[in-house]
């Protein structure tokens, strides 16, 4: 789920960006038992995101 400006979903009132110390451009990966997998607040790349999906996968 996308959240921001372009993204699936919008904040117009910008509570996201308030309540989480995450730029625009972070990330949050959560696995299906809610333990959160992966996270970076600022400068999330799709390579790193690749490595931990293939990571926590196993793969």
């Amino acid at each position: 789920m996308r959240i921001g400006a372009d993204a699936e979903y919008s904040d117009p009132s910008a509570a996201r960006a308030q309540l989480s110390d995450f730029a625009e451009d972070g990330a949050l990966l959560v696995r299906a038992d809610n333990h959160i997998a992966w996270r970076v607040t600022t400068g999330a790349d799709v390579a790193n995101l690749q490595a931990t999906l293939s990571s926590v996968l196993g793969r």
